[in-house]
């Protein structure tokens, strides 16, 4: 859904297919699908697959992001396997919502093992490509919240 990467694999002859549901006129209804490159990946970024290049490409794409202390908690890699099935924000809402559930004795122990409770929801929710998922805390202390 990047413009500016969708005319790159264009332009080197690859396709940018839409794999959801569409409306009636044929257009993509947000959050019930992806697009994938050359109907394959979900992402136009990636190391390995070398079955898609040189539609897809190793090169990196840097972004800076300012970090707010009192806001962010927490920075997520994952791969497409999970947003095939999540946005970004349903990451983010679903992490918030598993600690907030946990008591304050636990939530080192969840802080721990969220990257797991990622993984499986991503599976729960039907994703049918491989789900790697790592959570890097910015805060070292677990704050109580309430």
């Amino acid at each position: 859904n990047d413009e500016i990467e969708r005319s790159r694999i264009l332009e080197l002859g690859g396709t940018v297919d839409w794999c959801g549901q569409v409306d009636r006129l044929g257009q993509p209804v947000e959050h019930t699908g992806v697009y994938r490159i050359n109907g394959n990946l979900a992402l136009s970024r990636s190391i390995g697959d070398r079955s898609e290049r040189p539609w897809v490409s190793s090169e990196v794409e840097i972004k800076l992001q300012t970090i707010e202390d009192d806001v962010d908690s927490f920075v997520l890699l994952a791969t497409d396997g999970l947003f095939d099935v999540m946005t970004s924000q349903e990451v983010v809402s679903f992490v918030h919502q598993v600690l907030d559930s946990t008591p304050t004795e636990h939530q080192d122990e969840s802080r721990r093992n969220i990257a797991k409770a990622v993984t499986e929801e991503a599976l729960r929710r039907g994703s049918g490509d491989n789900v790697t998922v790592l959570v890097i805390w910015l805060h070292g202390e677990v704050k109580d919240t309430t």
